[in-house]
């Protein structure tokens, strides 16, 4: 079984120098989609990548923000979803996870890449 964080964790750039070597956690290609909606004052920006990886997995990874400002810049609320839409032979585990903010995102890639260690 495979963790969904190193998929995540490969999308980031953020695997260790021996762990890059991997062909199988290779990004082959990534199509990008994005729309806006506005409602009164405020604008919803919804981007949603899928990425297709050298050992045929492909993750869909969507975000959505509005632009409100708040206080604390570097950890924007917004909606982060990550789902596997089509696996290699592995299961990955979990198919699907959501996040409200950058901060709880990078935070789990980090536990699980240090539990992985």
């Amino acid at each position: 079984m495979t963790h969904l964080a190193e998929y995540i964790a490969c999308i980031y750039d953020m695997q260790s120098h021996q762990e890059r070597g991997n062909d199988r956690l290779k990004i082959e290609h990534v199509v990008e989609q994005s729309e806006q909606t506005y409602l009164d004052d405020i604008t919803f920006t919804q981007t949603t990548k899928i990425y297709t990886f050298l050992d045929g997995t492909q993750l869909k990874h969507t975000i959505e923000q509005d632009n409100r400002l708040f206080e604390v810049e570097a950890c924007l609320e917004s909606w982060i979803e990550y789902q596997v839409i089509h696996q290699s032979n592995k299961k990955i585990h979990p198919q699907n996870i959501h996040f409200d903010n950058h901060c709880r995102e990078l935070h789990w890639i980090q536990y699980f890449k240090s539990a992985k260690n």
